[in-house]
């Protein structure tokens, strides 16, 4: 993930580098948060660090813990590789490389842990000096190891002993991406896991996906048959939060006074509903331009009538978004496409007053307030704080187009008298 790179991170680069020209697969946004928090750097910010590193020769997305696409497409000789990925999480992705490789006559380096040091003990050692900095002040500090705080939920049971239960519909092609399945917490979203885009007609045939192309949406076929439907569907987010929080403080300084309210949420999947139409470049609707300038683009130019191939142009590999279409095309599954992390913090009100106190007891407090100042989150949406379906919990983290919170100014003043 590289979300802080540190000395083992660059021992693998240093080593993968005397083997050859070095790619990175560098996970996303989305694929980290499958497994652990959302990074502190967005996944753009984290490609240009890695490619201003001088063992690196190239960065390409790695989409999902599945390692497969990625190899099938670059087919390298080694893979480089810590050996911490033998247990836990990556143990399957470990299995799948292996196998890979063997088949394929690569050979897989794993090196030796660096102990004492990863992104986690990077992340605790900065939060501890700040912890340290702020104790010397007249700031009162509580111990975060003395605060431990999860939100939890699980579906115990269904009436007439089902195992699961659809939610309800939602958006405009009537999809039911909401899923009740007991053992589970509740509401979460159900869907599609995706792979990129089919960057040519060889990935494509591949899938064995019937309306496969280049430049469509690579969603994963696991029962292996010719269409993507509810028997490849896997859960691919969650609404409920880890947990949710508030953070009030009150400073004073002669005639000064200021309060702050910041307000947050830590975990919690969104399914952004207008996503599809923003990001899926079908039909003639509005769509994000950051979304077409990163989408597939065939590689042909056209002149006096006719459509020439020509690889100098087009833009096929290492894409995030579908080709521009005129039709729905294959892009109306739900899918991990259309969920995001919704962690947030927001200074909810700051409020800054200046007291003139006048003979007799009167006084006068000149004042400005702010309400949603500023948010900090990685939500792509109008505002992490949805409130598309407040009264409906079945329809729980589902972003449907509402308007965002409103940001307001408030200048003033009280008289006492």
């Amino acid at each position: 993930s590289a979300d802080i790179m540190h000395k083992g991170h660059i021992n693998i680069l240093k080593t993968a580098r005397k083997y050859g020209e070095v790619i990175v697969g560098l996970l996303t946004d989305k694929a980290i948060a499958t497994y652990k928090n959302v990074p502190y750097l967005n996944f753009n910010q984290r490609k240009i660090i890695i490619e201003n590193i001088k063992y690196v020769k190239k960065v390409i997305p790695q989409n999902t813990l599945d390692y497969s696409y990625n190899l099938k497409k670059v087919k390298p000789d080694y893979v480089i590789h810590g050996d911490d990925w033998k247990k836990g999480v990556q143990r399957d992705t470990r299995e799948k490389v292996v196998k890979y490789l063997k088949n394929n006559s690569g050979k897989l380096i794993e090196l030796k842990y660096t102990k004492g040091i990863s992104s986690t003990v990077v992340k605790n050692k900065i939060f501890d000096l700040l912890i340290n900095e702020l104790k010397k002040t007249n700031i009162n500090i509580v111990d975060p190891d003395k605060i431990s705080f999860k939100n939890r939920n699980k579906l115990l049971k269904l009436n007439s002993n089902l195992d699961y239960q659809l939610g309800p519909e939602i958006g405009f092609s009537q999809v039911n991406p909401i899923m009740f399945m007991v053992g589970q917490p509740l509401g979460i979203f159900w869907g599609a896991e995706t792979d990129g885009i089919y960057e040519n007609w060889e990935q494509a045939n591949a899938s064995g996906v019937s309306n496969a192309a280049p430049g469509e949406i690579n969603y994963i076929n696991r029962n292996q048959d010719e269409v993507i439907d509810f028997e490849d569907y896997v859960k691919i987010g969650d609404p409920n939060p880890d947990f949710t929080y508030a953070i009030g403080s009150e400073f004073n300084y002669k005639n000064w006074d200021l309060s702050l309210l910041f307000t947050g949420q830590e975990g919690g999947d969104l399914f952004w509903v207008d996503s599809w139409q923003l990001s899926g470049l079908f039909r003639t609707r509005n769509h994000l331009s950051d979304s077409f300038q990163n989408s597939w683009k065939a590689p042909l130019t056209y002149s006096n009538g006719l459509l020439t191939y020509d690889p100098s142009v087009g833009n096929t590999s290492g894409v995030m978004h579908p080709a521009a279409i005129v039709q729905n095309g294959n892009r109306s599954e739900p899918s991990d496409r259309q969920v995001f992390d919704g962690s947030f913090l927001r200074l909810k009100n700051i409020n800054l007053g200046y007291n003139f106190n006048f003979e007799g007891g009167r006084s006068l407090r000149l004042y400005v307030s702010g309400q949603n100042l500023i948010t900090w989150t990685q939500y792509p949406g109008y505002d992490p704080e949805v409130q598309t379906y407040t009264k409906n919990p079945q329809r729980r983290g589902v972003d449907f187009g509402t308007y965002p919170g409103i940001k307001s100014y408030i200048f003033g003043l009280r008289f006492n008298y």
